[in-house]
């Protein structure tokens, strides 16, 4: 499992916007290493200006070559997540060797990482919502929550899509910050960086591309964990209005263009006959409570 060129450069993006700002440990599903070649490496880091930078500290790096990796916690700790762990039966890269089917209880470590990935990892675990539920308890409050997963060429038990994702973020009351399609069409190692793409996070734009020209397709997702409440299952249509008070993915399905930032608010239950007054109503006690100082 490792980073590309594509979500080195999206996660530089988060870094340059200041998402990672005051956050210093991270915690990944799976040992990630970097799968680009250093020269693209450098030019990315180099091109969003990050300090620190030194290329000797990355060398020797040998994935041009299939040879040796280097782990993607060097490429963190120079955007300031210094606190490096991450989950891996394989225990490399000083791993926990947890089997991510099953429940983790280290009390240790849960709720404390400011970061939690999932790059590509979880769509080999079967019990994908235990994964998802493990990134959700060892997340602190208020911290991030990155997923991004191949939604095209997967070669994992699951093809992960928006919808998935969307209401995941509206059940558990996620804050989406940003969000992407994550495009590759086959290309060298060495001329990876010319055949790669951040685009964003709209169907449209996937219907126009030429399939037979692009090697894989990913989503990209970037949220914030607003309270420490457990863990919530999703559902789909209208019982995701039924059980937790909104539409969920169905709201943001009626979006032509995928907003890159938004929350789920509840509302009331869109299959009632609901008049616009108190719909109206409802919606400005909501926002005078969540955003108005006391």
């Amino acid at each position: 499992m490792g980073l590309s060129l594509t979500t080195v450069e999206a996660l530089l993006g988060i870094w340059k916007d200041g998402h990672f700002n005051g956050k210093k440990s991270i915690l990944e599903l799976g040992s990630q290493e970097l799968h680009l070649t250093l020269d693209n490496f450098e030019r990315a880091v180099e091109a969003y200006q990050v300090p620190g930078f030194e290329r000797e500290a990355f060398e020797p790096w040998e994935w041009e070559n299939r040879g040796r990796c280097v782990y993607a916690d060097k490429f963190y700790s120079i955007l300031g997540l210094s606190e490096y762990m991450c989950f891996d039966m394989n225990a490399e890269n000083n791993a926990i060797p947890h089997d991510l089917n099953f429940p983790f209880k280290e009390k240790q470590h849960l709720g404390k990482y400011d970061v939690v990935t999932d790059f590509g990892c979880a769509e080999h675990v079967f019990n994908v919502s235990e994964a998802y539920k493990t990134m959700h308890a060892t997340c602190t409050e208020n911290g991030l929550l990155i997923y991004c997963q191949q939604v095209k060429n997967t070669n994992g038990y699951y093809n992960f899509d928006t919808a998935f994702y969307e209401d995941l973020a509206a059940a558990n009351n996620y804050k989406i910050h940003f969000t992407a399609h994550l495009v590759n069409a086959p290309a060298s190692m060495k001329d990876s960086h010319r055949f790669s793409w951040m685009l964003p996070l709209s169907t449209e734009i996937l219907d126009i591309l030429d399939h037979s020209k692009v090697e894989t397709i990913s989503v990209f997702y970037v949220m914030e964990k607003t309270s420490d409440n457990e863990f919530i299952l999703p559902y789909q249509g209208q019982y995701m209005s039924t059980q937790y008070g909104n539409d969920g993915y169905d709201v943001a399905a009626m979006m032509n263009y995928k907003c890159p930032s938004r929350s789920y608010v509840p509302v009331i239950d869109r299959y009632s006959n609901v008049s616009s007054k108190v719909f109206k109503k409802t919606c400005k006690a909501y926002f005078k409570k969540k955003f108005l100082k006391k």
